[in-house]
């Protein structure tokens, strides 16, 4: 049942997400430390699930026992009145994003916990309870986005995402992110995954290979933190 199986995505994204904002704040680990150890481990299981093999689609599958069906393709590739789906999903997620980080309470202690940890814990804001809805609330995302990419790539496989962790970092950071926290916005990181995008294609139309991309992406990443530390230290000055 397609419904089932993309509640259960979701499901297992968010509980992901979870699992990994207890581990950080239970256990006082390090978020950069528990969160690459955590996709990798997500990674190794779906290596395990899949036994290292991509799942086709149903187009593609013939006898195969398990496949992907139309509706999830329809996800990724499909439309509505020439709109892309994945274009509606990118607004509604954003409008709902936007609501809920300026909005809300939950926003407002977001904000305060990531700007000033001691300051949110001195004005009443629970650090446990926000970090682990935050987290909860990315893994949730990660699966809409996981679904989306299998439906737009018509497969899937363990390894298929590999990579994006980094563009998005570069794509928040674009967008005005402070990586320290307290500042930024998802408007600002949607324009900024815009601009990772169009970069993408433009070194894809101008035949650069996969491996000069990642050299590329990965200087982006460095320059643009130099040159958000140094705005910051110039205007704290």
């Amino acid at each position: 049942n397609l419904g089932v199986g993309i509640l259960l995505g979701l499901g297992t994204g968010a509980l992901t997400g979870f699992t990994t904002g207890v581990i950080i704040t239970k256990g006082r680990i390090p978020d950069f430390v528990a969160t690459l150890a955590m996709m990798t481990t997500a990674r190794g299981l779906a290596l395990i699930l899949t036994q290292g093999l991509p799942v086709p689609s149903h187009f593609t599958a013939l006898k195969l026992v398990g496949y992907l069906p139309a509706g999830l393709i329809w996800l990724g590739s499909g439309d509505i009145l020439g709109v892309p789906v994945p274009a509606l999903i990118i607004v509604a997620v954003t409008i709902l994003g936007w609501i809920i980080l300026t909005r809300t309470t939950l926003g407002r202690a977001i904000y305060a916990v990531g700007g000033n940890r001691e300051a949110a814990r001195i004005s009443g804001i629970s650090f446990v309870r926000t970090k682990i809805m935050a987290y909860t609330i990315m893994g949730l995302l990660a699966g809409v986005a996981g679904i989306v990419l299998t439906g737009r790539l018509n497969s899937a496989n363990a390894l298929m995402a590999e990579g994006a962790e980094l563009q998005s970092i570069a794509a928040v950071v674009i967008g005005g992110t402070n990586l320290f926290g307290g500042e930024g916005g998802i408007i600002g990181s949607v324009i900024g995954a815009f601009i990772m995008g169009t970069l993408g294609n433009g070194l894809n139309l101008l035949n650069v290979s996969a491996f000069v991309q990642r050299v590329v992406m990965g200087l982006i990443i460095i320059g643009v933190v130099v040159f958000d530390q140094w705005r910051r230290r110039r205007f704290a000055v």
